[in-house]
């Protein structure tokens, strides 16, 4: 039969390795989260890169075409309300643009079409400018972005709203 006080003995032992266990463990899940974290961090810097890029070749596109850009996104950051490109000619503003370049099948629904269709009519709005003179832009990669709701969107002649591919 083991006696108390050798029981004691023993977990007094096997207490600082207990302890040392459970501080690494603490340790590793910190670096953990901090490891994680970084890679949300750099994957969102990313993306944001990776979006200026599409803003870019979209601008330099309806340059081509004879347009006057403005780079909204770019100049306004997250203020720029969902307008990031502001193309004029004969210096009137004939479109407003919005481009996604999101790479997930089907990822741009009739709500993300229709929130950016309410602040290009504000931008519109406070801008006094004529709705029937300016056209509005949803600049994608490729068709498979947009679902079948955000395409029915597009067709609706309510909106004055179509997608170009670029």
């Amino acid at each position: 039969m083991i006696s108390t006080s050798q029981i004691l003995s023993q977990l007094s032992t096997l207490f600082p390795l207990l302890l040392l266990i459970l501080v690494i463990e603490i340790f590793f899940k910190k670096l953990s989260a901090q490891v994680k974290k970084r890679r949300y961090t750099n994957l969102m810097e990313k993306n944001r890169l990776k979006g200026l890029a599409y803003e870019i070749k979209c601008g330099k596109y309806y340059e081509e075409q004879g347009y006057d850009v403005e780079y909204y996104g770019i100049n306004k950051g997250k203020k720029d309300a969902g307008i990031d490109l502001i193309c004029r000619k004969e210096n009137q503003i004939k479109l407003l643009v919005q481009c996604k370049n999101h790479k997930g099948i089907k990822s741009i629904n009739h709500e993300n079409v229709k929130v950016f269709h309410s602040n290009a009519i504000k931008f519109i709005d406070l801008n006094n400018i004529e709705k029937q003179l300016v056209k509005l832009k949803y600049a994608v990669p490729n068709q498979n972005i947009l679902d079948n709701s955000a395409i029915k969107v597009f067709q609706d002649r309510y909106y004055n709203c179509r997608y170009e591919i670029i």
